[in-house]
């Protein structure tokens, strides 16, 4: 199998779940379930309908604005900001907004943000989005297009914490998580896209930021 962040052409089968195999590429130990085991668009979309992201729900808006105070971690004032990956009510955004921050949405699975695309940002957020990315490298380095130089990458998703954990993990039970990710990957990924790992907290949050801070 192929790597979906480093591309490496020998990535071993790990394990399985009883549904799904899981593969470890040593190169960049990048963990993910092979492509032929993912599920349809159409069945990756009815899956989102039955989670409760939506503005009403308090607890899911409790636990963006407690994610959001990651951001001001950042030295970059007045940021413009994209939310990758915003969901079809986009509620990080609409929480960012509420602080007084500019931030757009994006998400191609609900023909949101397209032409938010034609921008640069001072901060892309990727939030519980980028373990569901079936094109990795490609959507990286889009969102390395769209970040400034002297921009930053925020990733929220959870860190498995070894690679034989992974297999039984909850957070790998969602058959639309793909993409599983340590602090290595993330140092790896941020190598490709010419950034340094600015911040991680090693368990579900890391920021990338510009060389030269």
């Amino acid at each position: 199998m192929i790597c979906n962040l480093c591309h490496a052409s020998d990535c071993p089968r790990l394990n399985t779940n009883g549904k799904r195999t899981f593969h470890y590429c040593g190169r960049c130990q990048l963990i993910s379930a092979p492509p032929h085991e993912h599920l349809s668009l159409f069945e990756e979309k009815q899956r989102y309908s039955h989670h409760r992201n939506f503005a009403d729900n308090p607890d899911y808006v409790r636990y963006l604005t407690e994610f959001s105070r990651e951001i001001d971690r950042i030295p970059t004032e007045h940021p413009a900001i994209l939310d990758f990956g915003s969901g079809p009510e986009y509620v990080l955004a609409r929480v960012l907004r509420e602080k007084g921050m500019l931030c757009e949405p994006y998400d191609p699975l609900y023909g949101i943000g397209k032409e938010a695309l034609l921008k640069q940002y001072d901060i892309v957020i990727l939030c519980e989005t980028i373990e569901h990315l079936r094109d990795l490298r490609a959507e990286l380095r889009l969102c390395g297009r769209i970040c400034k130089k002297t921009g930053y990458i925020v990733i929220r998703t959870q860190h498995y914490a070894t690679k034989e954990s992974v297999p039984s993990w909850w957070y790998a039970i969602d058959e639309t998580h793909i993409n599983f990710f340590n602090d290595y990957s993330f140092s790896y990924m941020a190598s490709l896209l010419d950034m340094k790992v600015f911040y991680s907290n090693g368990k579900n949050t890391v920021i990338m930021g510009p060389r030269s801070r």
